[in-house]
């Protein structure tokens, strides 16, 4: 025998969002089942009857049909749309969990992190994992950390200290001047095809310089099944070579680029 149930009154608005979340492929399929519990309690039928229908247990069933019911106050009292889907929402979702208890305080979390924003200590250029662990229980942070938790503070916070990149900082003396010869540089750019047609050739130079010559002191050993190419390790330095590209402006094309022991723009010139 059957055990009673309370039975569900829907209104227009309830019965069509759920309705709609049933026929969605966007929402979860756990709550799609849900929506079907609430839509089959609402037509009069019973848990013992829905279990099976939905492959569900009665107590399954039982336990939407009773979150339906205690949040009915909720859902009864907005009839805003948005309003009325959030409240939906919340009553067929999982409660939140209290999940275990956290080791280190917001307070702590938010020192390492700090630490992690600071230049590391000479001869150190980058922080790792492991300096940060010793350093942060020098400072007394904490009495312990595993590397790995660092790591894990620093990806939620999305900082990278074993990372960086190069910048140029750019002092205008004056701003004014400055925009006027952007102006011109841009000016100059889109008229360059209108001024190699009268044979005017405009270039953009730039030079790479400081580049180190490096000749490895042995040969490598080739490729094979299941090996890598073993590059040798150690190398002669013999100088730097500075490179200078040349952009010719209307072809969008690089021409002569030149390699050499010092920096001369006259071998382009």
């Amino acid at each position: 025998m059957a055990r009673p149930t309370t039975p569900l009154n829907l209104t227009p608005e309830q019965n069509e969002y759920l309705l709609r979340s049933v026929r969605s492929r966007e929402v979860p399929h756990s709550r799609v089942q849900r929506a079907q519990i609430i839509l089959k309690a609402a037509a009069g039928e019973n848990n013992k009857k829905i279990s099976p229908d939905l492959n569900l247990c009665e107590d399954t069933v039982g336990l939407w049909r009773r979150r339906w019911i205690e949040g009915h106050t909720d859902l009864s009292t907005n009839s805003n749309q948005k309003k009325l889907s959030q409240a939906i929402q919340n009553v067929l979702s999982d409660k939140q969990r209290p999940g275990t208890p956290p080791t280190y305080t917001a307070e702590q979390v938010c020192q390492i992190i700090a630490l992690a924003c600071e230049t590391p200590p000479e001869p150190l250029t980058h922080w790792t994992r492991e300096d940060l662990v010793r350093e942060a229980v020098v400072r007394g942070i904490v009495e312990q950390i595993s590397p790995s938790t660092i790591g894990r503070i620093l990806n939620e916070a999305d900082l990278k200290p074993h990372r960086t990149k190069y910048w140029l900082n750019h002092e205008v003396i004056d701003p004014a001047t400055f925009r006027e010869e952007v102006r011109d540089i841009c000016k100059l750019y889109h008229q360059a095809q209108e001024e190699h047609e009268k044979g005017v050739r405009i270039f953009s130079v730039d030079e790479k310089t400081g580049i180190q010559a490096k000749e490895h002191t042995h040969s490598a050993h080739p490729m094979e099944p299941g090996k890598l190419e073993a590059v040798e390790y150690e190398y002669e330095r013999n100088g730097t070579q500075a490179l200078i590209a040349n952009f010719e402006v209307a072809f969008v094309q690089v021409i002569s680029p030149t390699v050499g022991d010092t920096l001369n723009l006259r071998r382009f010139c």
